[in-house]
């Protein structure tokens, strides 16, 4: 008698990330080692995402055709089912060592699920969220088009992203809304000394140049409490602009239209001695959100090295400063 053997067909390969639509155990791994799962509720999804899980419905749909003449009743059916169902189901959110993924699960036994949406975490670009109330995912492919989710434990979900971003050498900085006010009020006060400074060529006098000095030091002082580098880019700005003649000439009352109209700012060096803004993870809060709480933002960014040469104004901090608010652009850009 031949006896038959049957080979024991070979379990799946894990996958770090899931495919939409997958069913996981989270009794297994990886998922039974993940950083961190929160109960969350998807408000708004990125064009992207919507994309991914409407082409994973139609594949699910074609390889799960039925006839026609039982296409009616299975239909009126998958609706009411899948209306309860829906019912019993809460989304969750899970953080791993590889990937962010959303999935559902049934709420009275949460030991498997359905994944709704994963991606690698790698693609981060930038999280913002709201304590007790909101998060929001940037991510690489669309970095002006978030992934929002309701979610009561958005600062503990954003920690355990923070903590996987950093293991994997990620760095960048934190600021919470008072660092956010103190940038906006120092990149106003910018903006105050570049028409104070159109005024001074207008009408010289020394009172104006006090006043611009003193808007100066304002300005550095907010942003060094910030933490901002900028603090010593104005610092420079404001000893050019005391070392220029037509400054000091208006100080020491040696100023004339005459001599003004005739004389040559110093070439700019601006350019030559501006630090670039450093890559990395940047967290910051996002302008509608503004309160006392730490609300944060993840961003992976290049600042613009912007040149405007205006040969019609007769004052070099005058261009440096338009240079200055032109990079500053690009920051407060997402701060809205």
């Amino acid at each position: 008698e031949q006896e038959e053997t049957e080979e024991e067909t070979p379990p799946p390969p894990k996958k770090d990330i899931p495919d939409i639509g997958d069913e996981i155990d989270l009794s297994e791994e990886p998922w039974n080692q993940c950083i961190g799962m929160y109960s969350c509720k998807a408000i708004k999804r990125p064009a992207f995402v919507d994309a991914a899980i409407a082409e994973a419905a139609n594949k699910q749909k074609k390889g799960g055709d039925v006839p026609s003449s039982a296409f009616a009743a299975k239909s009126m059916f998958g609706r009411f089912a899948q209306s309860a169902k829906s019912a019993m189901e809460e989304s969750f959110i899970m953080v791993t060592e590889n990937c962010i993924l959303e999935f559902s699960a049934n709420r009275l036994n949460i030991g498997s699920g359905k994944v709704t949406f994963a991606i690698g975490i790698d693609q981060m670009s930038k999280l913002k969220f709201r304590r007790e109330e909101s998060l929001s995912l940037f991510f690489k492919v669309a970095s002006d088009d978030p992934l929002v989710y309701m979610c009561l434990d958005s600062a503990l979900a954003v920690q355990d992203i923070q903590n996987v971003l950093k293991s994997r050498g990620v760095k960048g900085k934190h600021t919470n809304a008072a660092t956010q006010r103190a940038v906006q009020m120092a990149l106003n006060m910018v903006a105050l000394i570049q028409q104070k400074e159109k005024e001074l060529l207008e009408q010289p006098s020394v009172d104006r140049v006090n006043e611009i000095m003193d808007l100066y030091r304002q300005a550095a002082e907010k942003f060094e409490s910030a933490g901002d580098s900028r603090h010593a880019e104005v610092m420079a700005h404001m000893q050019r602009f005391l070392s220029q003649k037509f400054t000091t000439s208006i100080l020491d009352g040696t100023f004339s239209k005459d001599d003004a109209a005739i004389s040559s700012p110093p070439a700019s060096t601006l350019d030559e001695e501006r630090v670039p803004v450093p890559q990395g993870e940047v967290l910051e809060q996002c302008k509608h959100l503004s309160n006392d709480d730490a609300d944060d933002d993840d961003d992976h960014r290049k600042g613009d090295d912007d040149d405007d040469d205006d040969m019609n104004i007769n004052d070099t901090t005058l261009d440096n400063m338009e240079n200055m608010l032109a990079e500053a652009v690009a920051d407060m850009g997402d701060l809205g």
